[in-house]
């Protein structure tokens, strides 16, 4: 059952929302910006708009269904690291682009907040906001220094 659910979640994961959006809107991600076809070469190339939906995409294929799996019993204890690793592999190396997928960034995010239960996305807004904070108070010393 486990390998099945494995093989389940990679080609979930391997699902290109970003490329194809791209596409659909006349861009070929692996020949703009950075070449590579995830969701923040969308965003630079076609805009934030349309790089926010790959990111929801990208985000809800990692989250969506490992939080069904876990809440339904269908996986638990080290299951869970192992249909975890699924979407992001498959996002990685997608079989739909011939082994060269994207970051995987929005989709780690979507499993550790599926995997979580939102607490380290908690976290990481708290520090990020924290770190936001010094530098610009950092930026700020300096150019009174100047």
């Amino acid at each position: 059952m486990i390998l099945i659910l494995f093989i389940l979640k990679f080609f979930c994961g391997s699902l290109m929302f970003s490329y194809w959006i791209g596409l659909a809107l006349g861009k070929n991600l692996k020949t703009v910006g950075d070449g590579n076809p995830g969701a923040f070469n969308l965003w630079r190339s076609a805009g934030y708009q349309w790089g926010l939906v790959g990111v929801a995409l990208d985000f809800l294929k990692g989250y969506l269904p490992l939080v069904f799996l876990i809440q339904k019993g269908y996986v638990s204890g080290m299951e869970v690291a192992l249909v975890a690793i699924a979407p992001i592999l498959g996002h990685a190396f997608s079989p739909f682009m011939r082994m060269h997928g994207g970051k995987a960034i929005a989709v780690t995010f979507g499993v550790w907040s599926a995997v979580s239960g939102f607490q380290l996305s908690l976290c990481l807004r708290y520090y990020s906001r924290y770190s936001s904070h010094r530098l610009q108070t950092h930026q700020q010393i300096n150019r009174k220094r100047n």
